[in-house]
């Protein structure tokens, strides 16, 4: 059976951007991006798989993929979850992403993750199939560079045309320090912000995406949007939520305000608090800077570290009163799990505690990275936090975490290596 689905197209220009070198129009900064397509199907069954093409004018533009839609409440579910992946160091920050390292992450996933219509596909017909990816924040390392986008998205076409690819944002996507300058937008940026973003006098937020200020991002992906009355409304890439099976995901932007009484912050209550247990018993919540974090690069004073601090103080008895299962981020270059931790990092609790999962490891240069590379831009030493009981597992190497969910009650999370090695794995059980 065949269906036709119409879409919409639309760009972004240079005026667009709030400046910096994300807006001069040369080849290393500017380029024109061409047009972005969005279709939306409807009327899928659950877990049946689809093939689609692109069609202008009658004429094909595109090969023939294949996907698989949306699982039911019931079935077992899979996704694989990574940050800070980037795809060249040619840009503004210097040595930040490499693009064989990210080329190696999305070769042993379309190479041996069950992904519908993968050269190995058949190998793991027994496997959970792997129904979509969650990239949790730093995705191209763009840094005002149109051309590391370009680049970047072509080297996950091989994932992102059979699976979801969701994203959140990170700093080297939104992060600015000037007003949009985009005609009519009244100084507003993309995400509804007035003014500068988000720069708290104890973070380290800046102008890390160097003016792309969120433009590339909400252009080029499309994420699911709240349609109840009832419930606040969500903002575009910036912060969703959306079911997947047995599991609900919260996603929220770290690089905007998150404290008590802002927009956001109202928003992530509801959130939250409004999902069906019963139809998804799993909670996660992703964002891409970490609550938890054990490590930094500048002592104990490091904002990294403050950073974490604040979104435990604004928002970790939120998600315990809520029973978020697992938090998953990225910003830092390593991989680290906790115990089930509550009240600050005081308790570890199995029971009533949060694990939280940080997996920056899908390209962005390790936080280790001095000892093999002299020119990584990373300090020459790491500092730890002391005494702290919480950190169960900390690893220095490039890869993603596969989480299997094979029924209400369990969830199996895995840390692969880039070469199918798998280096940690816990599970959760209710």
């Amino acid at each position: 059976l065949f269906q036709g689905q119409g879409g919409t197209t639309q760009t972004y220009s240079a005026d667009d951007l709030c400046g910096s070198e994300a807006a001069e129009v040369q080849p290393q900064n500017f380029i024109d991006p061409g047009y972005f397509h969005t279709a939306v199907m409807t009327g899928l069954k659950p877990g049946t798989e689809y093939e689609y093409y692109v069609v202008q004018n009658d004429s094909p533009q595109s090969p023939t993929y294949a996907f698989r839609s949306a699982p039911t409440p019931d079935d077992p579910v899979a996704f694989l979850m990574w940050a800070d992946m980037g795809s060249n160091q040619y840009n503004s920050y210097d040595h930040y992403g490499d693009v064989d390292r990210a080329l190696d992450l999305i070769t042993q996933v379309s190479n041996n993750e069950a992904i519908i219509d993968t050269p190995t596909a058949a190998a793991n017909a027994d496997a959970v199939p792997v129904g979509l990816v969650t990239h949790v924040g730093d995705l191209s390392y763009g840094c005002g560079n149109g051309f590391i986008w370009e680049q970047w998205q072509q080297l996950i076409q091989p994932v992102a045309t059979r699976v979801p690819y969701m994203v959140a944002v990170g700093n080297h996507e939104y992060d600015h320090e000037q007003n949009s300058t985009a005609p009519g937008r009244h100084n507003v940026d993309i995400s509804g912000v007035e003014g500068p973003s988000f720069h708290p006098v104890w973070g380290d937020y800046a102008d890390d995406s160097f003016g792309e200020c969120g433009v590339t991002t909400a252009m080029r992906f499309t994420m699911p949007q709240a349609k109840s009355k009832d419930m606040a409304p969500s903002n575009g890439v910036f912060w969703y939520s959306f079911d997947h099976g047995p599991v609900h995901f919260t996603v929220w932007s770290s690089e905007h305000n998150f404290t008590k009484g802002s927009r956001q912050f109202e928003w992530i209550v509801q959130d939250v608090n409004a999902v069906n247990r019963t139809l998804t018993p799993w909670l996660v919540v992703q964002m891409h800077r970490p609550m938890y974090a054990s490590e930094a690069q500048d002592g104990g004073s490091d904002l990294h570290l403050q950073v974490a601090q604040q979104i435990r103080d604004n928002l970790e008895d939120v998600f315990d009163a809520a029973n978020v299962d697992m938090v998953m981020t990225g910003h830092l270059h390593s991989y680290e799990r906790t115990c089930a931790v509550l009240k600050n990092g005081t308790e570890c609790n199995a029971t009533d505690g949060i694990v939280n999962l940080r997996v920056g490891t899908a390209g962005g240069p390790s936080d280790n990275c001095k000892a093999t590379d002299p020119l990584c831009p990373n300090n020459d030493t790491m500092y730890f936090l002391p005494n702290i009981t919480w950190r169960e597992v900390g690893i220095y190497d490039y890869g993603y975490s596969r989480v299997t969910v094979p029924n209400r009650s369990a969830l199996h999370v895995e840390f692969i290596l880039n070469n199918g090695t798998v280096r940690d794995e816990t599970w959760l059980k209710k």
